[in-house]
């Protein structure tokens, strides 16, 4: 039997304390065993020694004698028993994947459910084995039991038709809790669960009311509804869970059920909840789910207390839905791929909802997207993103088109670069407070760096730097609408082809939009590179070392641009180099060289630019660190500096480790002036053209 409490003080000595004390003390926040001599685990009171309880030491009363013994409030696992003492004589254990396990795991759930009004809380052990269940096992008042396998890879449990392994009887008592449980080291593969579309409680696991309870290393694959669907959980903590395709039974739309980790809110204001290092995958609603319930058995609370830390969700719909929670703490989280967003805040516009309000989003990556951040109707609170990456996504950086609460923040460099579609969007019709400081929001594609549309209320814009837009650095457009007190200082915002700063609104006073510097607009784009898509042939293209002479691959259907790109093939082992692009002229201050490039798997890609001045007498080599190839087109790309009398500028790749036979293709070279990556763009592009002869001269893009 596993000992509750860890150490006894002194004050126990000489009290004749049997080792049934040590065995069977059970202390859970307000609900102790107090035990004799005689009679163990008989129920007592709780006497609190301490102004707080995560500092108690928890007085129980020994009847032997009526002396106090003082112990240490320590958690430990719950009492351990084996699923195999639950058996029937001559019954096997159903672990083939075959036989119905439904019967031995929901008998051995109610038997041990018995012995916690003695023991506590009780693990039921299963072995390894495939337990098939053709029904739910149904947990009921009282059933402070859980499941601990023998690992996810060993123990696996296979529900089948509408068959739930984790549900709550119809018969639970609202009022009541389950206490303590723990379910551990288990696979739950709903591959065979079927039932009719859209039904919300064909889930992997279907908790509520729990307390106390701890979800390690479980993992939820093929579910028809959500993974995990637990509604109004008090200190419950998921450790290392995984969900994996959840919602393939889902046919409606993408904003309820069908969550890799789907967490009903509501019904009290403390409802801590924590996921630590857990991870989805290509879940039909979101990775991450925090609902605000609209039918709450209760009185409906705005519940606070949950947290994500370490956590990853990758492709599905969204990656965390903030539908309701009031501050979810998200710190060092990935949010990866989403079809819609990377997060979502949104409260659908229905009464008694609104949006997740007073979150925060800290240290974390939200990448490759369809937009990054999206927030719909979020209009009772703000929110704040921290040093964290906003990057990649196929729209927008950050979108907000419905009604937004006042205190919404970006800060601490918070990275939006590298988006789509624009950087931070707010079309919302009122903005209260935003703050958006000491942020580089850079090469966001074709819309606004920044944009405010509607009547904004003492924005404060600061510290940011601001470029590579096919837009406005910083708009504030519509003179309908009104500013009021605007704090706009110390930002650079250069480089983006619609201005640095445009604000049309009516406006109180502008005293404290000082200290920019904003860049002028412009209309045209030239990219300095003569032969860009190598489509008229590969002369600027040299072998430098351990290159054979460059190929002109002519025809190709995998070319990134066109038809045609260059081809290098090692033909020594070791470090390798190859000149890709060549620029000469009168070059002064600021250029930006990229090139696609697509090399054997596994090999190390080392980009480098040689720039030379003093009519090509003087020279420096500058060089990025090494990343690894993936084996399909990859951008590189370099920012570099000439003095007033630069000269040339060579865009080089380097191979480390190379080995012969390695490839190096080379397509959709540029070199623009200024600091911003601009999209690839030749005389063939839509908006541009050719300075001179066709893939042979300098090209010009109109930025409209």
């Amino acid at each position: 039997m596993t000992k509750r409490l860890v150490s006894f003080d002194d004050e126990a000595t000489g009290t004749g304390l049997p080792a049934e004390v040590e065995q069977g003390l059970n202390a859970t926040y307000g609900r102790v065993r107090t035990v004799n001599g005689a009679t163990p685990d008989q129920a007592g009171n709780v006497t609190i020694e301490a102004a707080a309880p995560s500092d108690a030491e928890l007085a129980v009363a020994v009847a032997k004698g009526s002396t106090k013994t003082k112990l240490d409030a320590t958690y430990v696992r719950p009492t351990t028993v084996d699923l195999a003492s639950f058996l029937n004589p001559g019954e096997a254990m159903p672990n083939d994947g075959v036989a119905d396990a439904r019967p031995l795991l929901q008998r051995a759930l109610d038997a041990a459910a018995a012995l916690t009004s003695t023991l506590g809380p009780v693990a039921i052990k299963m072995p390894p084995g495939k337990f098939r269940i053709n029904s739910s096992v149904r947990w009921f008042n009282g059933y402070h039991v859980g499941f601990i396998g023998a690992g996810r890879a060993a123990t696996k449990i296979y529900p089948t038709g509408e068959a739930v392994f984790g549900l709550m009887d119809p018969s639970f008592t609202i009022g009541n809790y389950l206490d303590d449980l723990v379910f551990a080291d288990m696979t739950i593969d709903c591959t065979n669960q079927v039932s009719q579309a859209n039904n919300v409680g064909a889930k992997g696991i279907a908790m509520r009311w729990m307390r106390n309870g701890i979800f390690q290393r479980v993992r939820c694959i093929n579910t028809w509804a959500t993974s995990f669907g637990c509604d109004f959980l008090q200190d419950v903590t998921f450790i290392q869970c995984t969900a994996i395709r959840s919602g393939r039974g889902v046919t409606g739309g993408h904003d309820s059920f069908g969550a890799g980790f789907g967490i009903g809110v509501g019904n009290f204001e403390i409802e801590s909840v924590r996921f630590v290092d857990c991870y989805a995958e290509d879940s039909w609603s979101a990775g991450y789910f925090v609902e605000r319930l609209l039918d709450i058995p209760g009185v409906a609370s705005d519940s606070r207390g949950f947290a994500l830390t370490g956590c990853t969700s990758v492709g599905g719909y969204n990656g965390l839905r903030d539908a309701g929670g009031d501050g979810v703490l998200t710190v060092g989280c990935h949010f990866l791929n989403a079809s819609n967003a990377g997060v979502h805040i949104d409260g659908y516009t229905q009464s008694g909802r609104h949006g997740g309000r007073n979150g925060r989003i800290a240290t974390s990556v939200i990448r490759g997207n369809g937009v990054g951040v999206l927030v719909g109707s979020a209009a009772t609170g703000g929110y704040t993103f921290d040093d964290t990456e906003i990057s990649g996504n196929l729209g927008a950086g950050v979108s907000a088109t419905g009604q937004l609460g006042p205190g919404w923040r970006f800060i601490n460099g918070t990275q939006v670069e590298n988006n789509g579609a624009g950087g931070i969007l707010i079309d919302s019709p009122l903005v209260v407070r935003l703050e958006i400081s000491d942020c580089p929001i850079r090469n966001n594609g074709t819309g606004d760096g920044i944009r405010i549309s509607g009547d904004v209320v003492q924005p404060k814009i600061v510290d940011n730097i601001v470029q590579g837009h096919r837009g406005i650095g910083i708009n504030l457009p519509d003179a309908t609408k009104f500013i009021t007190d605007p704090f706009i200082q110390r930002n650079i915002s250069t480089e983006n082809s619609g201005g640095g700063y445009v604000n049309a609104k009516a406006t109180n006073v502008a005293d404290f939009v000082t200290g920019n510097r904003f860049g002028d607009p412009f209309t045209t784009l030239t990219n300095l590179f003569t032969t860009p898509s190598y489509e008229s042939g590969v002369t600027q293209v040299a072998a430098l070392s351990r290159f054979d002479a460059p190929v002109h691959v002519t025809g190709a259907g995998d070319a990134k641009s066109g038809t045609a790109y260059a081809r290098l093939t090692v033909n020594q082992a070791g470090t390798a180099g190859a000149r890709v692009g060549r620029v000469s002229g009168t070059l002064a201050g600021n250029y930006t060289l990229s090139t696609w490039v697509k090399v054997t798997k596994g090999a190390i890609i080392r980009p480098y630019v040689v720039g030379y001045w003093a009519a090509n007498a003087s020279q420096r080599t500058w060089h990025r660190g090494g990343f690894r190839a993936t084996g399909d087109w990859q951008r590189v790309s370099m920012t570099v500096v000439l003095p007033a009398d630069g000269s040339r500028l060579d865009l080089n790749i380097g191979l480390d480790s190379a080995a012969v036979g390695m490839t190096l293709d080379v397509d959709c070279t540029m070199v623009t002036a200024g600091t911003a990556l601009w999209p690839y763009f030749d005389g063939n592009s839509a908006g541009a053209v050719w300075t001179g002869t066709a893939g042979s001269s300098t090209s010009a893009l109109t930025m409209a």
